[in-house]
């Protein structure tokens, strides 16, 4: 089972790969996914690599978990789409956003089969 931890701060559960943001998310899925799990932070901080040129960067560096969710429900085919979302934020609202988001992809799909 494949486990994808989206969170700036918090270190992974064992057993889950890391992402600190939405890019590495997004890279983790192209690479490794799809995934069974996902589990979001909502607020994700602005990650500078060493060396990483921060000119020009993509608007994917500030997005939030719940801007990632909504990449995954227009990017991955639904076949390829986690069986389950967590939402690990501890901002009311961007957990509310991204849990009820999860529940209209749930009936997307139930409603394609």
């Amino acid at each position: 089972m494949k486990k994808l931890w989206l969170d700036d701060e918090r270190e992974a559960p064992e057993g889950f790969i890391r992402a600190y943001n939405a890019i590495d998310a997004i890279a983790a899925y192209q690479t490794v996914g799809p995934f069974d799990v996902l589990s979001l932070d909502h607020d994700l901080g602005f990650v500078v690599y060493p060396g990483q040129e921060t000119e020009g960067m993509c608007d994917a560096q500030s997005w939030t978990g719940y801007d990632f969710l909504k990449w995954v429900s227009r990017s991955v085919p639904m076949n390829h789409w986690p069986d389950e979302v967590l939402c690990h934020s501890q901002n009311p609202v961007g957990r509310e956003n991204i849990l009820k988001f999860w529940q209209s992809m749930k009936r997307m799909k139930a409603e394609a089969v």
